[in-house]
């Protein structure tokens, strides 16, 4: 055995603290699988998972029915302040994805979830007492801080607790509970704006970010994570230094696979049929039912999770990118003829096309479902599973924070403009735009690696650039050397 070899065996038993002996190489058993599987951890993670991914679902999309509300108080939301309103929970989270990539590397990722929830819990209770316009922006973007920081904090904890067996599926769950989020806020804006009851929608989410505080007190801290240990004395390579520099100059792969993941997931269109729902049901000719195709659309957004969600594990994570990505070019290329056909029926000279503009509203609404189908069974939720993945243990902070950073970034762009672009230039044209760069999302995919069943250090190891590779690996030799005692890191 060669010393790379040797190191890929070393490298997780070192970062997890401990070295296995000859009992834990013994062939294991259907019921020690089962045991391993179905732990006290794996409920953890489902529970953080449940909370997180509805705080993030349920104030990602609520701005949707609230303009409802503010229409039948007389308030002027012109597309401007609407946008504003929805991207300020955007902002937020943007932020607050900075500093979990922060936190989780000092004081934990246990620690942080909790923080998060707080966060999330103090700007719903502040909420409830104000409807006035400006107040709630402020207030959307500190709860945004909230859901950004366990946007990334939930899923690396998750993935870097639970067993490898059966990762891909408990990872897929946060987006699968983002999605129930949505289609739960869908639901209370739909019961609640008739009666403009705004302290009750409000106060009916508060539930899901409380529930983050009572799962972080619980939940173990990741293994790969130990507070109060020192970088001159510590023997894991995972406390080694490594600053910002170094993680954009020697991690170039995971870097770009991230780029590929977060622009591909958001540049397709998926924020501008989630949250602007009700206005795309008004744009396809369907304004008299806006609220209750919104909820149609959470139902099928949730629905499409649970067909992608046990297949992750069983299939491979890329299969299931290049299909759920080609899905939606197919729906945005249809959303975009029959907008076209909609608008060009405005113009005297086409007229005649004014029949076929009920026709293409009901096949947008099928583009709709279409669309969320694929963006539900592949990058939806794979965007969490792989960005957990294939970020290396010694900078998986920071490198998620930029990853999930990109993300919330296209996810502002997009919800700042959107609405702004499509009078500009045209619903067929942004949605045509929207399928261009989903054809080149899934050419770079082909370039993705496949995860499925694979270790974590296996894969954070194919993930380092030579410097930081030669420099993680003279680490364990180090430890290798002198079993812990007198370590001298590497620096970067």
């Amino acid at each position: 055995m060669d010393f790379e070899d040797s190191t890929s065996l070393l490298t997780d038993d070192v970062v997890s603290g401990s070295i296995p002996d000859a009992a834990d190489t013994a062939p294991e058993t259907t019921m020690m699988k089962i045991s391993r599987i179905v732990s006290l951890n794996t409920l953890y993670c489902v529970l953080l998972s449940f909370f997180a991914g509805n705080t993030f679902g349920v104030n990602f999309s609520q701005w949707a029915s609230a303009t409802k509300m503010y229409q039948h108080w007389g308030y002027d939301i012109t597309e401007v302040k609407n946008e504003i309103a929805t991207s300020a929970i955007v902002l937020g989270a943007l932020s607050g994805v900075i500093v979990s990539g922060m936190l989780a590397d000092t004081v934990g990722r246990k620690t942080t979830n909790m923080l998060s929830g707080v966060i999330a819990t103090c700007g719903t209770i502040v909420s409830v007492f104000t409807h006035s316009y400006y107040p709630i922006v402020i207030i959307r973007f500190g709860i945004g801080i909230g859901v950004g920081m366990a946007s990334s904090a939930a899923p690396m904890h998750v993935s870097e607790l639970v067993d490898p067996a059966i990762r891909g599926v408990v990872a897929s769950l946060f987006q699968v509970f983002i999605c129930f989020g949505i289609l739960y806020s869908y639901i209370v804006g739909m019961i609640t704006v008739p009666y403009t009851a705004w302290w009750a929608s409000t106060l009916s989410t508060i539930v899901f970010p409380i529930g983050i505080i009572a799962v972080s007190t619980f939940i173990p801290e990741s293994p790969k994570f130990v507070p109060g240990r020192k970088a001159k004395t510590d023997p894991d390579p995972a406390s080694a230094p490594v600053g910002w520099w170094a993680t954009f100059t020697q991690y170039p792969k995971p870097l770009f696979y991230g780029f590929v993941l977060a622009s591909g997931q958001q540049l397709t269109g998926v924020n501008g049929f989630i949250m602007y729902a009700p206005s795309v049901f008004s744009m396809a000719g369907f304004a008299s039912a806006a609220l209750l195709g919104s909820v149609g659309v959470g139902a099928v957004n949730f629905l499409s999770t649970l067909v992608g969600l046990p297949l992750s594990d069983r299939l491979g994570r890329k299969p299931l990118l290049l299909f759920g990505f080609g899905l939606m070019i197919i729906a945005d290329l249809i959303a975009a003829a029959c907008f076209s056909v909609i608008e060009l029926s405005g113009f005297r000279a086409l007229s005649f096309l004014g029949v076929l503009t009920t026709p293409a509203g009901w096949i947008i609404i099928f583009a709709i479902f279409l669309f969320l189908l694929g963006f539900e069974i592949g990058p939806g939720p794979l965007f969490f599973v792989l960005a957990s993945e294939i970020a290396p243990i010694e900078v998986k902070g920071r490198m998620m924070a930029v990853i999930i950073g990109l993300q919330w970034l296209w996810t502002l762009v997009i919800t700042l403009l959107f609405l702004s672009v499509t009078q500009l230039i045209g619903k067929g044209p942004t949605f045509f735009i929207f399928a261009v760069i989903g054809v080149v999302a899934w050419c770079a995919v082909l370039t993705i690696p496949e995860t499925r069943g694979r270790p974590l250090q296996d894969i954070h190891q194919t993930m380092r650039g030579r410097r930081a590779r030669e420099r993680f690996e003279g680490t364990v030799e180090a430890i290798a050397d002198t079993d812990g005692e007198g370590l001298a890191l590497l620096g970067v």
